[in-house]
């Protein structure tokens, strides 16, 4: 997970200079993945897709039959889907670790 993404991202840690918001985002990122036994970025970032593209192509097969046209739109609009999705878990994640961070060096 690249975290210089999220510099100047979160408003709790805006105000801070650049190499104190890495440290604090990097010891969230950290702290994410200390308690848990599966990296939840990785697994999130490849079980979302996959997902995803399964849920909307069983759909269209339900309701249009076999298509290989209307299958491919729907991978790609599943693949639209499950990145929003997934950033938006990602940023969720994130946030509630630095949240923690903060509350710790406070």
């Amino acid at each position: 997970m690249n975290i210089k993404a999220y510099i100047d991202y979160f408003n709790e840690i805006k105000s801070l200079p650049r190499d104190q918001q890495f440290s604090l985002l990097s010891q969230a990122r950290n702290d994410v993945i200390d308690n848990r036994v599966i990296n939840p970025f990785t697994l999130i970032t490849f079980a979302f897709p996959i997902f995803f593209i399964a849920l909307l192509n069983t759909a269209t097969y339900l309701l249009w039959g076999y298509s290989i046209v209307l299958m491919v739109i729907a991978v790609f609009i599943a693949l639209l889907i499950s990145r929003v999705v997934t950033n938006e878990v990602l940023d969720t994640l994130l946030l509630k670790s630095l949240k923690q961070v903060l509350a710790k060096n406070s």
